[in-house]
């Protein structure tokens, strides 16, 4: 029995080691990538943000869009994709930016605010795909020559100022072709 404990004990006790060590790991390589990208405020090129929503949070929707439309970003817009005029999102989105579906752009008034438009834009039923896929495949086709680099954000997720230039700063940098996370960056 005291060997089974033993053994028990010892297995955890390695398992914290090698858990502290990771960590360890992704400090140093966290200040490396600080490092090599900065805060990602240099040559941003101009970008698109796609979001596919579905529903309205009484709490997280508001924040998470307040978030996005004052990204510490210096040239992007923001294209917001949803099956239907009449899903809860879409509604409260066309209050917020006194739109019509006839009118389903917002131009910031200000040539140089980072933020210079949000675009609605109603994708219709998905016939042959996930609903999301087919609402992002939409936006894309709303792209210009003149997006450089194309962001994709979820509507559930949380986001401070500069999530944006994080996320790009390798694009932006040209030191990778393409950047992703997960919740956090």
């Amino acid at each position: 029995m005291e060997g089974i404990l033993f053994t028990f004990w010892g297995l955890w006790l390695l398992l914290v080691v090698v858990a502290a060590v990771r960590v360890f790991i992704f400090l140093i390589t966290l200040r490396s990538q600080e490092k090599r990208w900065g805060d990602g405020s240099s040559n941003q090129e101009s970008a698109a943000v796609i979001v596919a929503v579905k529903g309205f949070d009484q709490k997280a929707t508001p924040a998470f869009f307040d978030a996005l439309f004052a990204q510490d970003y210096s040239n992007y817009r923001v294209l917001v994709t949803f099956e239907s005029w009449q899903d809860p999102v879409a509604v409260w989105l066309l209050d917020q930016l006194e739109l019509s579906p006839n009118k389903a752009t917002w131009v910031h008034p200000d040539p140089s605010a980072g933020l210079h438009s949000i675009s609605l834009i109603c994708a219709g039923e998905s016939v042959s795909e996930g609903q999301k896929v087919h609402n992002q495949r939409v936006a894309f086709e709303q792209l210009t020559e003149s997006d450089r680099v194309i962001a994709f954000a979820d509507g559930d997720s949380s986001m401070k100022s500069n999530w944006l230039a994080l996320l790009t700063a390798p694009i932006n940098q040209r030191t990778h072709p393409l950047a992703t996370t997960y919740r956090w960056l």
